[in-house]
């Protein structure tokens, strides 16, 4: 579990501080930044349609907070818990189906 929240934190971190901070620079406007990187982030989740739809949501709301507070704490700690809620139901589910 714990390698599972680190690689979810380390998702946010590529998300917010590598690619919506780079897109801010080349893009015309903010909201074109948040969406560009909500889609690039969605689109590494491919193989699940459902992941694929959920993390764009996410990737939205993500850029947003991270914008509005400048702050990788909290998106990344609730990144963390909305991933801990997603993946372990699943899972459970598929070991005992």
């Amino acid at each position: 579990m714990a390698g599972y929240l680190l690689w979810a934190f380390e998702q946010q971190f590529i998300l917010q501080d590598y690619l919506l901070l780079r897109l801010l620079r080349i893009l015309p406007n903010e909201s074109t930044a948040v969406l560009t990187a909500a889609v690039l982030f969605s689109t590494a989740h491919l193989p699940s349609p459902l992941l694929t739809v959920a993390t764009l949501g996410w990737g939205i709301v993500a850029c947003t907070l991270f914008l509005r507070y400048r702050n990788l704490t909290r998106s990344d700690s609730s990144m963390v818990l909305w991933a801990s809620a997603w993946r372990f139901p699943c899972r459970m589910r598929s070991v005992t189906t």
